[in-house]
């Protein structure tokens, strides 16, 4: 028997994986690759592959998320203004979502 998989958000609602939007997965495969660096994604990035054929989105964090948003900023990669672009290593891989 397979376990359901759950996320949960910053705002406690959880979904199933299957239901995560293409841009949601996206942005969780970028918190933990640019943010938290730990934890196993590898469901995350297989979700989006059955998917979404593995393309990973733009990142767009909510500027609500404001330790997500510190960390980012901590690092060099925004200003942190709303609506921000987001730059690693010459990249330009998002920007801040304000509204």
């Amino acid at each position: 028997m397979t376990r359901e998989k759950i996320w949960t958000t910053a705002y406690g609602q959880a979904f199933k994986f299957e239901n995560l939007s293409h841009s949601h997965l996206s942005n969780i495969l970028y918190y933990f690759d640019l943010i938290v660096d730990v934890g196993d994604v590898e469901p995350i990035r297989k979700e989006l592959n059955r998917r979404f054929g593995g393309v990973q989105l733009p990142y767009y964090p909510l500027i609500s998320f404001k330790s997500e948003i510190d960390e980012l900023i901590k690092k060099g990669y925004t200003t942190g203004n709303p609506n921000a672009d987001i730059v690693v290593n010459g990249k330009w891989i998002g920007q801040i979502k304000y509204n």
